[in-house]
C-alpha cells in the first residue's frame, strides 16, 4: 500500500477534514461501525513531530496509510469523516 504525506493541514474544529469513508468501504467495514477509531480500525500514533494514521488491515498488523505533519494531540474528531 502506498503511503501519502499531507503537509500544511489545519486541525481543530474549524480545520481540514480527512475523508476516510472510502478506506472503510475498501476494507469492507460494516457501516454500523459508528467510530472506527474506538473500534480499533484506525489509530493515530506519533512519529517524532508527525502523526501516522494507521489502519488495521485484515491479515496484517496496523499499516500506515497517511503521514501528517501535525502532532497527534492536536487532532479533533472533526478532522476525520467516516460513515456519518
Amino acid at each position: 500500500m502506498q503511503v501519502d504525506y499531507i503537509l500544511n493541514l489545519e486541525v481543530g474544529p474549524t480545520g481540514d477534514v480527512i475523508g476516510l469513508t472510502g478506506v472503510l468501504y475498501r476494507f469492507q467495514v460494516p457501516s454500523e461501525v459508528s467510530d472506527p477509531f474506538a473500534a480499533g480500525i484506525f489509530c493515530l500514533s506519533a512519529d517524532e513531530d508527525d502523526t501516522l494514521l494507521e489502519a488495521d488491515i485484515p491479515g496484517q498488523v496496523f499499516s500506515t496509510i497517511l503521514v501528517l505533519d501535525i502532532a497527534p494531540a492536536l487532532f479533533t474528531a472533526t478532522n476525520f469523516r467516516t460513515f456519518q
